[in-house]
C-alpha cells in the first residue's frame, strides 16, 4: 500500500493511494482412516478425497484511487474522486468473481 498527498497551491490537495494483496491457500487432503474396524464397517457414506479442492484460494486485488480537493472559500470545497479495482479470482469454485470496477464520484463541503 502506498499513498501520496500533495498541495501544488494553497486552494488544491491531490491524494493518491494504490494497494495491492494477493492470497493463496489450499488445505492438504483429509483421510479418515479408521483402521481395521472403518474396512469393515461403513459408518461414512460421504467421499472425504476432494474435499481439500473446496478449499483452495487464490485471489488477487490492485485498488487505485486518485482525489482532487479544491477549497473555494473558506466554508465551501469541492471535491471529485475517481477509483479503480481490478479482482482477480483464480481459482473460482462456486462462480468466477473475476472483475474490475470504476467509480466516479464528486461532491461539495460546507464547514461552519
Amino acid at each position: 500500500m502506498a499513498g501520496i498527498n500533495v498541495r501544488p497551491a494553497k486552494p488544491l490537495t491531490i491524494a493518491l493511494l494504490a494497494s495491492y494483496t494477493a492470497s493463496d491457500f489450499a488445505m492438504d487432503p483429509m483421510t479418515l482412516n479408521g483402521g481395521d474396524f472403518a474396512a469393515h464397517h461403513d459408518l461414512q457414506p460421504y467421499d472425504y478425497s476432494k474435499t481439500h479442492s473446496f478449499s483452495d484460494l487464490d485471489v488477487s486485488r490492485f485498488d487505485g484511487s486518485a482525489e482532487l480537493r479544491y477549497q473555494v472559500t473558506k466554508t465551501f470545497s469541492l471535491r471529485g474522486l475517481y477509483r479503480y479495482v481490478d479482482y482477480q479470482d483464480d481459482a473460482p469454485y462456486l462462480y468466477d468473481t473475476t472483475g474490475t470496477v470504476q467509480v466516479v464520484s464528486g461532491g461539495f463541503g460546507l464547514t461552519f
